[in-house]
């Protein structure tokens, strides 16, 4: 009785560090088994295991990670001092979220758009991908660093710990009022012009876009002004 082998080139798993079978490969250094279990950090480039997480960060680097992202601009580009006049205009936003005394928005009380976020909604996923943030400045790492919660990242019951100038792209403009979605109060071309603001994208100014908001009944005062 002949007994059947397994052949096995030169990869070894960078996790478990067994020699592993061609077809075996999922990746260019770890085999099938480890890669179920394991994800790749970005950051610093090695494995880690998420079940032995609660959030999927990597161990290695969590610490620091918020630094890795100083820098003296803002996002897409813009320096901090324009990012905070977008994010001041953010903030007066009506996004119709509609939070109740259990800080459960319309859409989770609704059932809508298939949210899984529990009593944290949109913010779920914060602790996991830092806030979103991809550049924060660099004067203000340890305030930061401070804000955020191994858990919670920087959701907090009584709303985002971190001030409007210094969050994400993603969490300036709300995913539910995107316009395709049932139960959005954003108008359409209010909405794109506000989305390609906080994106980097057309040439509209804040206070251009500030007056399609408002025109839309979408800001907190609602008073009608000319556009030119």
């Amino acid at each position: 009785m002949t007994t059947a082998t397994i052949e096995t080139d030169a990869r070894v798993c960078a996790v478990c560090t067994g020699r592993f079978a061609q077809r075996d490969v999922a990746g260019d250094d770890i085999c099938n088994d480890c890669f179920d279990t394991h994800s790749l950090c970005f950051d610093c480039g090695g494995w880690f295991n998420f079940n032995d997480l609660r959030h999927d960060m990597c161990p290695t680097c969590s610490v620091g990670r918020i630094g890795h992202r100083a820098s003296k601009g803002g996002p897409n580009g813009v320096s901090w001092a324009d990012w905070a006049e977008i994010a001041d205009l953010a903030s007066e936003v009506d996004f119709g979220c509609d939070f109740d005394c259990n800080g459960k928005c319309k859409s989770i009380r609704r059932g809508d758009f298939n949210c899984k976020g529990g009593h944290k909604a949109c913010c779920v996923e914060c602790a996991g991908n830092i806030g979103y943030l991809e550049e924060v400045p660099d004067d203000a790492v340890e305030t930061i660093e401070a804000l955020f919660d191994d858990n919670d990242g920087f959701w907090h019951p009584d709303g985002c710990a971190l001030p409007h100038a210094w969050r994400s792209s993603i969490c300036l403009g709300h995913y539910c009022s995107r316009p395709d979605k049932v139960g959005s109060k954003l108008g359409e071309n209010a909405w794109y012009a506000f989305d390609d603001l906080v994106n980097g994208r057309g040439d509209r100014r804040v206070a251009q876009v500030r007056a399609l908001l408002r025109n839309a009944g979408l800001l907190r005062t609602e008073q009608l002004v000319t556009i030119s």
